[in-house]
């Protein structure tokens, strides 16, 4: 934790010494009301290397106020298409840290934090994880300062979003193919196993 502690404030410091690019923050494409679901959203820029829309932004804040944890969030996000694909010839710890500071930094990765998340991937640390914490990173936080509503009246969480799947016949009709907890829609009556893949037998 100390050595966490320590590289978050040297990356504290390189920010304060870079020219912000601009400061005004930035409204998400979700109402958000509280800084941790700020965080949520720049954890999904990491995990798919993209920012959220309206309709993934928004599964992904349900999941988290119906209880899901922040490393649990990062786990199903990884479990999708977008970061499978774009990790799958890592073979090695030192390729992961090198990928995950040019997809969610934008940049080269400094001797220092390389050599820590390196270190922290060989000692057991899950990819998954490790781009949870470098997600909440100051250097993130600056470049998407998303905007916490000042929200009046507790936020409910919804089951799911617009998409909503009665059977498993539904979801092989619309999606041809199992439904995964990646996807708008999945809920766990359509996941029997609790695997995070549902529907997994064509039942047409």
């Amino acid at each position: 934790m100390k050595q966490f502690i320590a590289f978050i404030s040297a990356l504290t410091i390189a920010l304060l010494l870079t020219p912000a690019a601009g400061s005004a923050q930035t409204d998400p494409k979700v109402t958000i009301c509280e800084t941790a679901e700020a965080d949520l959203l720049r954890l999904y820029v990491a995990i798919f290397n993209r920012e959220h829309d309206a309709k993934g932004g928004q599964y992904w804040l349900d999941q988290y106020r119906s209880g899901l944890s922040m490393e649990d969030t990062a786990y199903w996000m990884s479990q999708g298409s977008e970061f499978q694909t774009a990790y799958k010839n890592i073979t090695t710890n030192t390729g992961y840290v090198e990928k995950f500071y040019r997809n969610i930094l934008g940049r080269e990765a400094e001797s220092s934090g390389k050599s820590y998340w390196i270190s922290e991937l060989d000692n057991g640390l899950e990819p998954h994880l490790a781009v949870r914490w470098i997600a909440q990173s100051p250097e993130l936080a600056a470049r998407y300062p998303y905007q916490v509503s000042d929200c009046t009246s507790p936020v409910q969480p919804v089951a799911s979003t617009s998409t909503y799947y009665e059977n498993c016949t539904a979801v092989w009709n619309s999606l041809g193919r199992p439904i995964k907890v990646s996807d708008l829609g999945y809920r766990e009556g359509l996941d029997r196993d609790g695997d995070g893949v549902g529907c997994e037998n064509d039942p047409r």
